[in-house]
């Protein structure tokens, strides 16, 4: 079980090493309250999915959306 006590970088410190292309379904998580997004990056990763990145506005998703590639935002 996931513990969810891990802080995921933000998009400025993502590397292309970090992006997965098989496996678990990816998920970028765009939200502006910082304790919303851990929250959801807990769940979505407690229900078996990997979340990509955490960014906090629409602007930047798109841009690291088309960098990573996740399967959904």
């Amino acid at each position: 079980m996931n513990v969810c006590g891990s802080i995921l970088p933000l998009e400025d410190e993502l590397t292309d090493s970090q992006v997965h292309r098989f496996g678990k379904a990816q998920i970028l998580i765009a939200e502006d309250d910082p304790t919303m997004a851990q929250d959801l990056k807990c769940k979505i990763e407690n229900l078996g999915y990997e979340v990509a990145g955490i960014t906090h506005s629409g602007e930047e998703a798109v841009v690291l959306a088309e960098r990573l590639r996740p399967d959904l935002v």
